[in-house]
């Protein structure tokens, strides 16, 4: 396997075996190390388990960086590989450092059980880090002393995510992964696996770094097993101040066992009074709880007050350091941002480095000190955050997201019939930054190196910024108009098709592209809603169009959601007619032919009803304000201006009435007689058979978003 390449990660040399796998030292094109984690054939020796396998990695791909050594990249669950092909593999963040168990059980000077300082720190990071774990629906499964590194800038969890789908293996006939000393007794006996079972390991890692020995530990497996079950922890020898916490997680029921939420709680010194608070606290504050965790751990750190390495937090006349690279200006800075954007994520994820990052910044630098100054949740995320940042700090770097080229060229390049060119299942969450995160405005700060366009140079692309404000314009109409079909489709009875994430890429690729971007409003409004039959809908979809502030972003969410609109268009059409010598009634047509006012009140009631309101407004106050202060003198005018305002109001309120009914074909009665009286035979139904329904469908016309 030396040598060969996995993930992109050429493998340089072997780091360790165990039962299930060997871990490589491996390193990118760009110098970058990952540990290759390489699953042994005979443990994944089934393509359902690779799949398996490869989708608990990349659930862990989720999980918040604290306190853990991230999973970076792993292969493709829906891959269907022959045996003989490409192992499973995975790769993580390569934590140079020792084990938590060699720390201890080393042969050098420094073993021995943690000094209490030092082992209060490792129970609040290694809780942390289990916080953020559960977070994202991931349980550990083999929680021990030899999974946990001990590295120069703090501790680091390893070797999770991958437990879960090695225990359900064919070729496991244990049934269960694990390390037996640090197992619970739920795990023992195969019974269900919940969280619960890293806290009772936790309990017992804490024991081992404070006592030097395995608190269950029997002569063999048989009697370790036995005391786990039956058995009381020793604990002597664990300082008094973690002995409550360390039983409390060592209890036999889980259910008695505290969550890992409520563990780094009481470690903070803020435990919450029931479990039922708890929970109220875990979905509202748990980044909140983390970022704690994590601050806990570093400020005792900074103060000196460790037997680990001193990590001194650096001013702002000196470097500021990101995963042992030290940076001393902004712009060396943004490029170590985006050249090592998973280590600068984790950092803006850190309440701590944020914190010594806004003290280092320089004062004259107050747009990137007001990005950092803020969660990265304020941002839609570090990634956005992160960004802001580099295109602040140093525009004249290339537009790059991750790994991914973002630059105007990549984006909306028109050679070989190219569209939105990131359309992999990975892409997704790109996507939903671009259409919720405002990514694009975050990256058009950068300055322009585009070839195909005349465009200043040293000042951000004056086509990519238009773009990007075309876009938070596209999705916010978007968003509303699925959100009004939505109910229409329910009304109408129809299942509305959805844009999957690509489609949402091509609309912005349109946006830059089309041929019709320059295009007039009026051409734009025809353009957006072709295919529509006439009608009340249409006709709205195209003043949306002629009336927006810039009509090319609004046609294309139209032209998006085309065939939906058509759908409900055809459900809300009016009656129609049985052939016959008499012209077809229409609402909106008279009898006797050609085209006629549209209702009682012409083509658009409701503006004429809101200034009728309005007029009608003006004069009643005006009214009441004459009458309060000149009551002998102008008793008269009072009156009549309060009267006239009035009958302004009524009369725009009468007039949309009257429009309402004839839209909804309340006024059918009317075209019934006429119909009868020249003898002809009844208008035919409404398309849907359901009259109630095609109603509620004009009603739903009135509140189309604009």
């Amino acid at each position: 396997m030396i040598g060969d390449t996995l993930g992109g990660y050429r493998l340089e040399k072997k780091l360790g075996e165990g039962g299930y796998g060997t871990v490589y030292l491996g390193r990118r094109e760009d110098g970058e190390p990952g540990a290759v984690k390489v699953l042994h054939p005979h443990v994944a020796g089934t393509p359902e388990f690779r799949r398996r396998f490869q989708a608990e990695a990349m659930l862990s791909m989720d999980i918040p960086p604290y306190f853990i050594a991230r999973v970076l990249k792993t292969g493709d669950p829906e891959a269907r590989p022959e045996p003989d092909q490409e192992p499973a593999w995975v790769v993580t963040e390569y934590v140079e450092g020792r084990t938590l168990r060699k720390l201890v059980m080393g042969d050098g000077s420094d073993e021995g059980p943690l000094g209490e300082d030092d082992l209060h720190r490792t129970a609040v990071a290694t809780a942390t880090a289990l916080v953020s774990i559960h977070s994202a629906d991931v349980v550990h499964r083999d929680f021990t002393p030899s999974n946990i590194m001990v590295t120069g800038d703090g501790v680091r969890v390893i070797d999770f995510g991958i437990a879960r789908a090695v225990e359900e293996a064919p070729t496991m006939a244990s049934g269960s992964t694990g390390t037996l000393r640090y197992m619970a007794p739920e795990q023992i006996l195969g019974t269900e696996v919940s969280p619960a079972i890293d806290v009772f390991a936790w309990g017992a890692v804490i024991a081992f770094a404070g006592t030097g020995r395995d608190v269950f530990d029997g002569g063999s497996a048989w009697e370790t097993r036995q005391r786990i079950l039956y058995g009381e922890a020793d604990l002597r020898g664990l300082p008094e101040a973690l002995v409550g916490v360390v039983s409390w997680c060592l209890e036999k029921d889980p259910e008695l066992r505290p969550t890992s939420h409520r563990l780094l709680s009481r470690l903070l010194g803020k435990e919450t009074s029931s479990i039922e608070e708890e929970g109220e606290a875990t979905q509202r504050d748990s980044r909140t709880l983390l970022d704690e965790g994590a601050a806990a751990f570093w400020r005792s750190i900074t103060m000196g007050m460790s037997g680990f390495p001193t990590v001194a937090g650096p001013d702002r006349e000196g470097t500021f350091e990101i995963a042992g690279t030290f940076y001393g200006t902004v712009a060396e800075l943004a490029r170590g941002v985006q050249s090592r954007w998973p280590e600068a994520h984790g950092m803006l994820r850190d309440a701590h480095k944020r914190q010594e990052l806004l003290r280092w910044l320089p004062e004259e630098e107050g747009k990137a000190r007001e990005i950092v100054g803020v969660l990265p949740e304020a941002w839609g995320g570090a990634d956005v955050q992160a960004a802001n940042l580099v295109a602040e700090l140093s525009p004249d770097l290339p537009a790059l997201f991750r790994d991914l080229d973002m630059s105007w060229g990549a984006l909306f390049s028109t050679k070989d019939g190219r569209a939105w060119p990131y359309r992999e299942p990975e892409h997704e969450r790109l996507m939903d930054l671009v259409e919720r995160h405002g990514l694009l405005k975050a990256l058009s700060g950068h300055h322009c190196i585009g070839s195909d366009h005349s465009c200043r140079r040293e000042r951000p692309c004056s086509r990519y910024v238009h773009v990007a404000r075309q876009a938070s314009d596209l999705f916010e109409r978007l968003r509303a108009l699925e959100g009004w079909l939505r109910g229409a489709a329910a009304t109408a009875g129809f299942d509305r098709e959805r844009l999957s994430p690509v489609e949402k890429g091509d609309l912005v690729h349109m946006l830059g592209t089309h041929e019709r971007r320059n295009g007039e409003a009026p051409a734009l409004a025809v353009w957006a809603t072709q295919g529509l039959p006439e009608g009340e809908l249409r006709e709205r979809a195209r003043r949306v169009v002629r009336e927006a502030d810039d009509p090319w972003p609004a046609a294309v969410a139209l032209y998006a959601c085309r065939d939906d609109l058509r759908r409900v268009s055809e459900r809300s059409a009016g009656p129609r007619e049985r052939p016959g010598p008499r012209p077809a009634v229409d609402h909106g047509r008279r009898k006797g032919g050609g085209r006629g006012r549209r209702g009682p009140v012409g083509r658009e009631p409701r503006g004429l009803s809101r200034l009728l309101w309005a007029v009608g407004a003006i004069l009643v106050v005006a009214g009441v304000v004459l009458g309060a202060l000149y009551w002998g003198d102008l008793t008269l005018l009072a009156l009549m201006a309060t009267g006239a305002g009035a009958a302004l109001i009524v009369i725009g309120r009468v007039l949309l009435e009257d429009h309402r009914k004839a839209l909804t074909g309340e006024e059918r009665g009317e075209h019934g007689s006429e119909a009868g009286t020249a003898g002809e035979s009844p208008v035919d139904e409404a398309p849907l058979g359901d009259e109630e329904r095609r109603a509620e469908l004009l009603r739903h016309l009135f509140d189309f978003p604009e």
